[in-house]
């Protein structure tokens, strides 16, 4: 039997960004989980910089440490590796400098590109200049990119025009089994009593920020109790909730009506969903659209915004709104809110969307497209 190819994982989100559960952390945490319980063609080795201890969440795991992102190439080339994965172009795990010097020629790159948010939204994201050099300067030496949804990879191409044979689009999964329909009534009862829920309420479910728009959602909230004494309350998972959120909830007496529960446990996440009646998500953007499709795969209705990658990753199972209409999201969570037999039929179409996404699949076609990018050396 030859020598199995050596294959480098970027895990440097799990640093940056898996403590505050964005997405790309989590999204490369259960990646990598799937990496390490799958029975692979080749051997992976991790790399992160700095000296976090990361054995916490990845144990009995051979984690390399580096100091500098410019010592990442020669260390590569010391471990005979084949192809390394670059995970984020936010904080990168490389030098784009490196690239430019052509210190990776020895090897195949890949990056996952998440999204095209610092292109589109400038104002609202810090070190936008930065982030895009990331980006843009190694788009010459990257053997591929791969995409996490058909939407990121045609605004890739508008944006840059490289060849759409250079970008491959690769889902990410969902852990069904942690997000699914299948809890006892008994574990949700428990779950409502230790966050003080009501039986029926409206969830949403990310970063409270600009992009996903929460404000919005607090205003069609607010619509639908002037005009219907709507009797759901709002809940919230993440946070912190930024300074218009809380403004606008104490000047419209709303204190007692909307919950921020905040970053909650990881397993607590699926049993929110279970619990909940109405998933709302008026985000501006996404590049894949992680809580809406862990919604469905719990059978829970869902009311999406119509931009970015959601409709791609979503299907026909949601309702689809305007996310910047208060009146138009309104409308839709009575509607369905008066609807029970539209709920279910949502919710079943949901199920079996939720089906069409894996971290099998996931690695399973990652798994072909480095061995085809080695081959091919």
């Amino acid at each position: 039997m030859g020598k199995k190819p050596t294959i480098a994982i970027d895990i440097r989100p799990l640093n940056t960004q898996l403590k505050t559960k964005r997405g790309i952390g989590q999204s490369t945490y259960r990646l990598v989980k799937k990496f390490l319980t799958t029975s692979l063609p080749f051997e992976p080795f991790f790399y992160t910089l700095g000296q976090e201890h990361l054995e916490n969440i990845l144990p009995n795991t051979k984690i390399n440490y580096v100091q500098k992102a410019t010592d990442i190439p020669k260390l590569l080339k010391k471990d005979c590796l084949d192809l390394i994965h670059f995970n984020d172009y936010f904080f990168p795990l490389y030098s784009p400098n490196d690239f430019i010097n052509n210190k990776y020629s020895f090897l195949k790159t890949v990056i996952t590109a998440y999204d095209v948010i610092p292109f589109y939204y400038e104002n609202k994201i810090p070190n936008t200049t930065r982030i895009k050099e990331n980006l843009f300067s190694i788009l010459d030496h990257i053997d591929k990119i791969r995409a996490n949804s058909k939407d990121t990879k045609r605004e890739l191409i508008k944006l840059t025009g490289l060849n759409e044979k250079k970008i491959e689009v690769i889902y990410h999964g969902i852990e069904h089994c942690y997000f699914n329909a299948n809890y006892p009534t008994s574990v949700i009862d428990k779950i409502k009593l230790h966050y003080k829920l009501d039986t029926d309420f409206i969830l949403q479910v990310g970063a409270m920020e600009w992009r996903k728009n929460q404000i919005t959602l607090l205003k069609a909230y607010k619509l639908l109790i002037n005009e219907h004494n709507f009797p759901l309350d709002l809940v919230f998972v993440g946070g912190p909730p930024q300074e218009d959120h809380m403004k606008f909830i104490i000047d419209n007496n709303l204190k007692n009506r909307v919950k921020i529960l905040g970053l909650i446990p990881d397993n607590h996440l699926p049993l929110i969903y279970n619990a909940a009646t109405i998933f709302a998500y008026p985000s501006l953007y996404e590049g894949f659209g992680n809580p809406p499709l862990e919604a469905i795969a719990c059978g829970l209705p869902v009311i999406s915004s119509n931009q970015g990658s959601l409709p791609e990753i979503l299907g026909d199972c949601p309702i689809y709104i305007n996310p910047t209409d208060e009146i138009n999201l309104a409308n839709a969570i009575f509607d369905l809110f008066s609807n029970p037999l539209k709920r279910k039929f949502l919710s079943e179409k949901g199920l079996n969307q939720a089906k069409k996404f894996s971290w099998e699949i996931t690695v399973q076609k990652l798994t072909e497209l480095y061995l085809k990018l080695i081959q091919d050396n």
